[in-house]
């Protein structure tokens, strides 16, 4: 036979004590775009298309909006290169990862080296596990992605240092020129190291006022579908 059932309590039921706790602390950040303008007056490639935004519409001529067309290379300006760049049926700029392009980064200063290669990094004393690698190099100290014709004389990684970034765990490596290849290149070797392991390269960064270290970088490409690559917005995000 089952026990009678317990008799209600008449004493007020007891609740858990609520603690107020402190907000949560702001955390100070400064904002860094290090993406280049769009304008006639960026460089680009011999290889690309010269960027030009031209007039549609305007409310001054009687329209009813302002409108205008854009016309540049994929690889014009700050863009992205993914695998499909230099290898056909592999991962265009749509497919690449988001959580692979934005996170935490590191940008590490390489001055007065035409060639960059694997004994410059290792000089460079960059932190183990970075994933996220910008290169600041003399491009920046002589600023020529503000020199409207392309400059031939940049400093490049080398396949080496290209190999390097790679073994090193390295999942995006960004340059401060529109490309992160030796001009005389005829292989394209530097390309397909970083490519051919799944890498994305970012290219025609504007480092000349970031100060080496530790930040949070955002890499956001145009959604090309099947794009071989693609403008992007570039920010540093630094914790005060």
């Amino acid at each position: 036979m089952a026990p009678p059932p317990r008799p209600l309590s008449s004493s007020p039921a007891r609740c858990a004590r609520f603690e107020p706790t402190e907000p949560p602390r702001r955390i100070k950040t400064r904002i860094y775009d290090i993406s280049v303008p769009l304008d006639r007056d960026t460089p680009s490639h011999p290889d690309e298309p010269s960027i030009e935004v031209e007039v549609a519409t305007r409310i001054t001529d009687g329209a009813n909006s302002n409108v205008s067309t854009l016309r540049m290379g994929t690889h014009s300006g700050t863009h992205v290169d993914p695998p499909a760049h230099f290898f056909d049926g592999t991962m265009t700029v749509d497919r690449l990862d988001l959580n692979m392009l934005c996170g935490p980064a590191y940008v590490t200063e390489i001055l007065g080296v035409d060639e960059i290669g694997r004994d410059h990094l290792e000089a460079a004393r960059i932190p183990p596990g970075v994933r996220r690698l910008l290169i600041k190099t003399s491009n920046s100290t002589k600023e020529l992605l503000k020199q409207p014709e392309y400059q031939s004389q940049y400093s490049a990684l080398m396949p080496g240092g290209a190999r390097w970034i790679v073994d090193r765990g390295v999942k995006v490596v960004g340059i401060d020129y529109l490309s992160i290849e030796p001009m005389d290149s005829k292989r394209f070797d530097t390309h397909r190291v970083i490519l051919g392991n799944r890498l994305a390269i970012a290219e025609g960064l504007d480092l000349a006022n970031i100060i080496p270290g530790h930040y949070n970088l955002f890499c956001l490409p145009l959604k090309i579908a099947r794009g071989d690559g693609a403008p992007a917005r570039v920010i540093l995000v630094e914790d005060l």
